[in-house]
């Protein structure tokens, strides 16, 4: 799973997806006719088709990422993979690092002259 991005077009290595800079700046990309991307929305949407080539199962860690892709790129999530609703696992790693980090309070430094 890779990028491969040069000044003018990015080709990502998994899925095939393309992206091209057309002559006012903007980014086109395979899987998004009609939109136009800035460079780091085209590398996102690339990010995006190389993670889906994986073909990741349902529940899987990686819909979390997948559907965050999504958002940045104003795309409605897909059905049933990345609510925390639905995931309690996640749920649970982050309110178990919740309490772990509110327990730490940082200290003042103490001088040892």
């Amino acid at each position: 799973m890779g990028i491969r991005i040069t000044d003018t077009t990015m080709t990502a290595t998994r899925s095939g997806h393309t992206a091209t800079r057309g002559a006012n700046g903007r980014w086109s990309v395979t899987g998004h006719p009609g939109r136009a991307f800035t460079r780091n929305q085209a590398v996102t949407a690339l990010t995006l088709a190389e993670a889906l080539a994986t073909n990741p199962p349902p529940g899987d860690r990686m819909w979390w990422h997948i559907n965050d892709w999504r958002a940045e790129l104003d795309l409605p999530p897909l059905p049933g993979d990345s609510s925390p609703a639905t995931h309690p696992a996640r749920d649970a790693t982050s309110s178990a690092k919740t309490p772990a980090a509110s327990r730490h309070t940082p200290q003042p430094a103490t001088s040892t002259r």
